[in-house]
């Protein structure tokens, strides 16, 4: 989530670095090409015209994640605000009392906070759900909970009595150096277990070599078997710098790995579960689609995964991932991956076919209709439908729109306008 909750990360890194020479760090283009990737083009006007953005509610606690359980009603599940919050959201609005409150336990600044939420699959039969926080001396925490009855977990909306929340037990504690970086993101796999993204432990180019050092769990996508005691955590896939955030598809189980950049390049990848286990994607070797940071020679590995979508600065600063929709109220999305950037609200289309990238959208109007802003998440209810949330507060849903008034206009992403 770098550069993206506030610019105080950005100078107490700059400060952590101190007289480290950035010259060591030039970026120089990588020998083996990569296939090149399509040209981002507007989406269908019409198509746009079909869904638009529905605002549901507004938050006052920075949302940065947004989940629901299985067998919940569409557009209902928990918001995670990094003020340390968990609400409940449904179509009324936003819960006015928490579900959770964990504000005296979290670290506030920078990229710290609540970050992460996952309801178990039998979330509502067993009522266990999970969260991801940075304490009050900055590490990273996975905790389990258990809602006595499930049936009353969307408390607090309404005139629905809260339900009652307990914590079982402390998963994971990880040491984090610096206070960016720590990923936070949480899904449960394919398989049954609980995934965690970890960022490289901060400040800036992985000083401290986490992301290609296998005894650490930072820079990682670490697995947890939640149903043993005491899980310890699995090392998945390594080589990441500040994962925000992952997605498993509901349909095929392929993983979404949207990856935070230094300073030049933001990265989306993509692998098929059956081989997630054991990749390398490459940072603080290279970052983007071949682009070496430091030497040639450390990064010309070829057990390196390269993204399967890359942008340059000129377009954002700081990816949001992402979902991939399966969903039926926008049925041209279906199958497609959607993110953003914070920086620059944008949200792109990706449609995949035999692991490449073989058609880019661009569906910013969506986004500019309503003016939305510091986008921190891309997530889906329980019937796979999109929410989207922005740091300054915004809850939004993608739902399909009536007909546009005669002469009404669309606002295309090259400037020009689309009359109706």
């Amino acid at each position: 989530m770098s550069r993206r909750l506030t610019l105080v990360a950005i100078v107490s890194s700059l400060v952590l670095l101190g007289a480290l020479s950035l010259q060591a760090f030039v970026l120089v283009p990588q020998a083996n090409a990569k296939p090149q990737l399509p040209a981002l083009r507007p989406a269908d006007p019409d198509a746009l015209r079909r869904a638009r953005l529905e605002l549901v509610a507004r938050s006052t606690g920075q949302p940065v994640a947004f989940a629901a359980p299985a067998g919940a009603a569409t557009g209902e599940g928990w918001l995670v605000e990094k003020s340390g919050r968990l609400r409940t959201v449904a179509a009324a609005g936003l819960g006015n009392r928490p579900i959770l409150d964990l504000s005296a336990e979290v670290s506030g600044g920078g990229e710290q906070g609540l970050l992460g939420l996952a309801f178990h699959p039998h979330f509502m039969s067993d009522g266990r759900f999970y969260t991801n926080h940075t304490d009050k001396a900055g590490d990273s925490v996975v905790t389990a909970w258990r809602v006595a009855r499930p049936t009353t977990w969307a408390g607090g909306v309404e005139g629905r009595p809260l339900p009652q929340v307990r914590r079982e037990a402390r998963l994971l504690r990880v040491h984090q150096p610096f206070s960016n970086h720590n990923g936070g993101h949480l899904a449960f796999g394919p398989d049954g277990r609980l995934y965690v993204g970890f960022g490289d432990g901060g400040a800036a180019f992985d000083p401290l070599g986490h992301a290609q050092n296998p005894s650490s769990l930072l820079g990682k996508l670490v697995a947890l078997d939640v149903e043993v005691p005491d899980p310890r955590p699995v090392l998945v896939a390594s080589g990441l710098r500040n994962p925000w955030s992952f997605t498993f598809d509901r349909v095929t189980g392929d993983c979404w790995i949207a990856d935070v950049g230094q300073n030049r390049w933001e990265e989306v990848n993509h692998v098929t579960f059956a081989t997630l286990a054991g990749r390398n994607f490459g940072w603080s070797r290279v970052e983007g689609r071949g682009h070496c940071v430091g030497p040639r020679s450390a990064c010309e590995d070829p057990a390196f995964t390269a993204p399967v979508w890359e942008y340059a600065h000129e377009r954002g600063c700081s990816v949001t991932g992402g979902v991939a929709y399966r969903g039926r109220l926008v049925p041209w999305l279906r199958g497609r991956y959607l993110f953003s950037d914070y920086c620059t609200a944008f949200v792109h289309v990706l449609r995949m076919e035999a692991g490449q990238v073989v058609e880019a959208e661009d569906a910013s109007p969506w986004f500019k209709a309503v003016e939305a802003t510091r986008i921190t998440a891309l997530a889906e209810d329980a019937a796979g439908e999109v929410i989207v949330l922005g740091q300054d507060g915004g809850v939004w849903r993608l739902v399909p729109a009536a007909r546009p008034r005669k002469g009404a206009t669309l606002q295309r992403t090259d400037g020009m306008r689309v009359g109706s």
